[in-house]
């Protein structure tokens, strides 16, 4: 279980001064992080592990394990879900296998009290199917052509679809050496950062250090970076409600040695809403919007991805868009009141939009078409 679990448990008390993070806070202390990301949590595993159905619950509870929703193709299949009985119900033959099937329950047992991220038990899972095959082939001929059986009819059904993942994820008949790693970044993975990662390298200074607004996923990026996850509470949101003015905000990215910003608005958008992580005042929204204004410049904008550049008197002569906008309740409120067709509420939303953001471009383009339709 140290084996395990002991990277995990180390990392988390490095640099959360938690070694169960993001659980029990309460008591190790360290890192903590906003209630509504607790609840947010707290509903995630709700979800996953639904245990309210009764006896049918406690049933299908290894199904849902093992097996995930509709559309993905990260599954383990149904062999061990048939077979893992089979290593507690078959007498084991040596004292080293029933040490391995003592290890493998408490492993597998502990590893789903830990997280229900299946990533956590992915030991338990190897062990298992090493397992498996030990206590097939001492069990008698009818278990193993039982077992033959199985794992043939399992290649035959999930060979398309892993074929699938390898032509969608890997290109596999294109990696023969004529493909290089940019040309298979460019070409083959669909990634929204690629064209801004590139130009961060070519265009920033060796010393910059980004700030990933909105987005956690900072793996392709060429300068050292900050990346905020879903559960801390974001960078601006804690500036706003503690700094006095946007000074403040600029003293404060300054101190922890930010040149630039990479804003992923539609990222954002998505997690701010999902995570309730700008609840702002009016008071904390104007500091963000005067800090836009006076202390950042655009630099770089493709699609939803923006660079700024951060620092004192840097902003531009005409009004920069504010892509913080986007994190506002309001702004989802009014999106989706919009797709709904509710135009009244739509238009109430959107002039709560332009009172914490005054003259903002996208807003008042929304504000307009709707007031032209009355």
């Amino acid at each position: 279980m140290g084996v395990q679990v002991g990277p995990w448990l180390l990392k988390n008390w490095a640099f959360m001064g938690n070694p169960l993070y993001p659980y029990a806070a309460s008591w190790w202390g360290g890192r903590s992080f906003p209630l509504a990301s607790q609840e947010r949590l707290l509903h995630e595993n709700q979800r996953f592990l639904p245990m309210d159905q009764g006896f049918l619950s406690v049933l299908d509870l290894p199904w849902r394990l093992t097996m995930p929703g509709a559309g993905d193709g990260q599954f383990l299949g149904p062999l061990l879900l048939a077979f893992l009985p089979v290593l507690f119900l078959l007498p084991s033959p040596s004292a080293p296998l029933t040490f391995l099937r003592r290890t493998l329950g408490l492993s597998l047992v502990g590893s789903l009290c830990l997280s229900h991220m299946l990533r956590f038990s992915l030991p338990s899972f190897l062990l298992a199917l090493m397992l498996i095959p030990a206590f097939m082939a001492l069990a008698g001929r009818a278990w193993r052509r039982l077992f033959a059986g199985a794992i043939v009819t399992g290649a035959l059904l999930l060979a398309p679809n892993l074929l699938a993942v390898s032509a969608r994820n890997f290109g596999a008949w294109d990696r023969t050496g004529r493909m290089d790693r940019e040309t298979y970044l460019r070409d083959r993975l669909e990634n929204p950062y690629y064209g801004a990662a590139q130009w961060v390298g070519k265009n920033l200074p060796k010393d910059a250090r980004l700030l990933l607004v909105g987005d956690s996923r900072g793996v392709y990026w060429p300068r050292p970076f900050l990346a905020e996850s879903v559960f801390d509470e974001p960078f601006f949101a804690a500036a706003a409600r503690q700094e006095g003015s946007e000074d403040g905000l600029l003293r404060r990215l300054k101190r922890a040695g930010i040149t630039h910003l990479m804003v992923n608005w539609a990222e954002g958008y998505r997690n701010s809403t999902e995570y309730r992580q700008y609840e702002l005042s009016r008071a904390e929204w104007g500091r963000i919007d005067r800090f836009v204004q006076r202390h950042l410049r655009l630099v770089r904008a493709e699609r939803s991805v923006l660079v700024y550049e951060v620092g004192a008197g840097l902003g531009p002569s005409r009004r920069a868009p504010n892509p913080f906008s986007y994190f506002a309740p309001e702004a989802r409120a009014g999106l989706e009141s919009l797709q709904r067709g509710d135009r009244a509420r739509a238009r109430e939303q959107f002039s709560l939009l332009l009172d914490l953001f005054p003259a903002e471009p996208e807003w008042t383009a929304q504000k307009a078409r709707l007031d032209g339709r009355r």
